[in-house]
């Protein structure tokens, strides 16, 4: 859906929209950060802290998420 805070040329907000309710039915999400940012209408930050993805993991159960896998952090140079 998107990558480094931008959505695919193929994809609008329509499509965000509708990955929203969609995810309300998902037993499991895996979005990266940018799409979990798109999902929460969280600013992207390329620079985060634990606290930054906890909130936007928070959010994401708000919506309905049930299990979320976000990939892509890591919080060490070089770890993910």
């Amino acid at each position: 859906m998107g990558d480094n805070g931008k959505l695919y040329p193929a994809f609008n907000n329509d499509y965000v929209e509708a990955m929203k309710r969609l995810l309300q039915e998902a037993d499991i999400i895996v979005p990266n950060l940018t799409e979990a940012c798109l999902l929460t209408n969280t600013a992207y930050q390329e620079n985060y802290d634990e606290e930054y993805i906890l909130n936007i993991v928070s959010k994401l159960k708000a919506i309905g998420a049930k299990k979320i896998v976000l990939t892509g952090i890591g919080y060490q140079d070089g770890m993910t």
